[in-house]
């Protein structure tokens, strides 16, 4: 795993980089992580990603209704928004805080 840190003004990116998914957590000034996104050959493990709000995703994510043949997912709670999208070896995605 290689990773990065980029620095603006109102927050900072921190990538994380596997053989397969490259990871970028943004990070508020005051140290929140308050969106997640990723792009490779596969999806990472959500649990590990999302922290407190994997519970939340994982029933949003039973609730919503899956469209056939579609490779848009799109799961949006109270607290969370967690989109997936993408096709075979360049898979996409991300996570966020509405607020």
């Amino acid at each position: 795993m290689r990773g990065a840190v980029t620095v603006h003004d109102e927050y900072t990116v921190h990538q994380v980089d596997s053989d397969s998914t490259l990871v970028r957590e943004y990070v508020s000034t005051s140290g929140i992580v308050f969106a997640v996104a990723w792009n490779g050959l596969v999806h990472p493990d959500l649990t590990q990603l999302l922290g407190s709000y994997a519970g939340e995703y994982a029933r949003g994510l039973e609730q919503t209704p899956r469209e056939l043949g579609s490779r848009r997912l799109r799961v949006k709670t109270e607290n969370v928004v967690v989109e997936e999208w993408g096709h075979m070896r360049n898979l996409q995605g991300r996570a966020y805080v509405p607020p």
